[in-house]
């Protein structure tokens, strides 16, 4: 392929909606015809795959592959382009994993962009950290925040069909293995069907709710349940209007291609963190689980007694700072626990390192979770990201 050649295929790949490219040096090859395609697709994400030496019928061969590469480094380190390297063979899966990570990262900064999340309401209960700047969050990180008053959901219900709600009450009451109140359970399915509507009538990838004091309170329901079911077929939620968490939850469910949830830190112990919230858990996550009624003064309604399970966790929280944002991770492992005063979700997480030791690097109460280990994919997302982004590890 020489100059031309590249042009032509460059220009050909820009007409398509690709996450990333490779550049996979077989060879030795001279510059400036992968810099032409750099050039053209200079917007998108690139990896730069080589490999060493290797044993071919007995003897040490080489194609000029790393040498190649090395003199391509050069270069595009010298015109300070950014690009993630690879070496190894396509046969070695510590190799193929790492451009998979890649991949993974690329796609996730690209969908991001195009994510829109539902807000209703605000931030509950002057909680500051869940508080963002809208334009920010657009164009630093991506997703667009679609805001609603709680006005609409709750005039939603009224419009549900009764057979609609039907459904949804007895899918919660086959859940619940315990006997509800029609009361909760009928303000729990209205719910329900009303933020479903909102995300299918103005194309959300998911939606976060005030809970507190309008629905809790005022309203008489949490939407605790409503959210851990949506959660469950794949939409992403959340609630107490905290949109940094959210997104971070959004990011993981990308990078990871599985449901997330989120917690709130609620004590510590050497390197032991103990984690709950007040009542949404996705089912899909328990070890063992059930729907119990919640009526304490200014918080009724039903809500997810869910023991999470057991495993490897990544945990993360994107955090709003001064012209940029901050990506906080670990990585754990969740063992069983008890309820948390024996009605709300929770799960204990063995982290690497003593938690006291860097518990001033965290920015809120509420860090999302998911099951995995993402590190890599989050490394190459922040590296990706550039100085719209720091990254803290606990």
């Amino acid at each position: 392929m020489d100059e031309k050649e590249a042009l032509l295929k460059s220009i050909e790949m820009s007409g398509h909606d690709i996450d990333c490219y490779i550049l996979f040096i077989g060879t030795w090859n001279e510059c400036s015809v992968p810099l032409v395609i750099i050039k053209e697709l200079e917007h998108i994400p690139l990896l730069v795959w080589t490999f060493p030496m290797f044993e071919f019928e007995g003897n040490r061969e080489q194609t000029g592959s790393l040498v190649g590469m090395l003199a391509l480094q050069g270069a595009l380190k010298r015109a300070d382009y950014k690009f993630k390297k690879v070496i190894g063979f396509a046969n070695d899966s510590k190799s193929t994993d790492e451009v998979k990570d890649f991949i993974y990262a690329a796609s996730a900064k690209k969908t991001l962009r195009r994510t829109r999340i539902g807000l209703v309401g605000y931030m509950s209960m002057s909680m500051y950290p869940a508080s963002f700047d809208h334009l920010l969050m657009s164009t630093l990180i991506g997703p667009e925040i679609v805001h609603f008053d709680t006005f609409i959901v709750i005039e939603g219900i009224k419009n549900i069909k009764n057979e609609q709600i039907l459904a949804v009450k007895e899918k919660i009451s086959k859940l619940s293995q315990n006997n509800i109140r029609d009361k909760l359970l009928n303000k729990a399915a209205g719910l329900y069907c009303s933020l479903k509507t909102l995300i299918e009538r103005y194309n959300l990838d998911g939606i976060n709710i005030k809970c507190q004091y309008e629905l809790t309170k005022d309203f008489g329901c949490s939407s605790c349940i409503p959210l851990s079911m949506l959660a469950d077929e794949g939409y992403s939620v959340a609630c107490e209007g905290d949109i940094p968490t959210h997104v971070s939850m959004h990011l993981l469910s990308l990078l990871s291609e599985k449901i997330t949830t989120y917690v709130d830190i609620l004590d510590f112990s050497g390197k032991n963190i103990y984690l709950s919230c007040c009542g949404f858990a996705p089912f899909s996550l328990s070890k063992s689980m059930k729907i119990n009624e919640f009526n304490f003064k200014g918080f009724k309604g039903i809500v997810s007694s869910s023991i999470l399970k057991p495993g490897e966790i990544t945990m993360i929280r994107l955090s709003e700072k001064v012209g940029l944002y901050e990506l906080l991770y670990t990585v754990g492992k969740g063992k069983t626990t008890e309820l948390r005063q024996k009605i709300m979700p929770a799960i204990s997480v063995d982290l690497k390192n003593k938690v006291d030791s860097s518990i001033d690097f965290f920015s809120s109460q509420h860090l999302a979770l998911t099951y995995g280990n993402y590190e890599q994919r989050l490394l190459n997302f922040a590296s990706l990201m550039g100085d719209k982004i720091s990254i803290l590890k606990i």
